[in-house]
């Protein structure tokens, strides 16, 4: 899955298919993250790990793949908690993968 997702992310920067967003500098991808990607191509990659997921199971929505991207939140002192990934991300990549 990894090398796939890899492979098919080069494809969607070298076709030149999918836009990046403004906001993709500055943009994390959960509320739970306390910094933005690292790797440049960040964008790429989850529109390819978003095609994956929704070829080996259609029908998806957004709200599902909140959760399966989502992750543990720091509250300091206070226990940890679930939290859902960033939909506008999510949301975007698959408009893109759909044009």
């Amino acid at each position: 899955a990894e090398k796939f997702v890899a492979e098919y992310a080069a494809h969607l920067k070298k076709s030149g298919k999918v836009h990046l967003p403004a906001f993709h500098v500055y943009a994390k991808t959960g509320k739970f993250k306390d910094l933005a990607p690292t790797n440049p191509d960040w964008y790429f990659i989850r529109a390819a790990s978003l095609a994956r997921k929704v070829y080996l199971r259609q029908n998806t929505g957004v709200g599902a793949f909140r959760q399966v991207y989502g992750g543990s939140e720091r509250r300091g002192v206070k226990p940890n908690r679930f939290c859902l990934a960033s939909g506008g991300i999510i949301r975007h990549c698959l408009q893109d993968l759909e044009r």
